[in-house]
């Protein structure tokens, strides 16, 4: 006995594995890896599915980015004493990367690592930003 055909290039139909329905191909994401080149659940499906798994799993996005365990987390949290590595708040905490190497460097708050973001964590933009505000206060004083 042969495996079932789920998807019909003709009608350009496909079966839901999830909500077991016959749906138009409009209504599933892509997949390069199936041969029907579209996922195995519509889009709706998949997208319960996935916060379901997320409701269950809090830690599914850093464990998914960054390859953080929940008790690598709470360790790197326990070490830099709950706070921002740099400017040292006690704030929820971000996990902080190299964009190049894919390491983890450290935890900070949002509003630090917004700012490394948007200075592309180039040292040059920081000393910039050091000669601007030590220029102004050498006017103050």
């Amino acid at each position: 006995m042969g495996r079932k055909v789920k998807f019909d290039l003709v009608t350009r139909m496909k079966w839901c594995n999830h909500c077991e329905k016959w749906l138009s191909f409009d209504e599933f994401s892509d997949c390069k890896s199936t041969a029907s080149g579209k996922e195995a659940y519509c889009r709706p499906c998949h997208s319960g599915y996935n916060e379901k798994f997320r409701a269950y799993n809090p830690h599914y996005a850093r464990a998914y980015n960054y390859g953080l365990s929940a008790p690598d987390y709470e360790a790197m949290v326990k070490e830099q004493g709950g706070c921002c590595a740099l400017c040292g708040k006690r704030k929820k905490l971000c996990v902080d990367h190299n964009h190049i190497t894919g390491k983890v460097r450290g935890l900070l708050c949002k509003p630090c690592n917004v700012m490394l973001g948007r200075f592309n964590d180039d040292p040059t933009m920081f000393q910039k930003v050091i000669n601007y505000l030590n220029a102004e206060f050498a006017l103050l004083v």
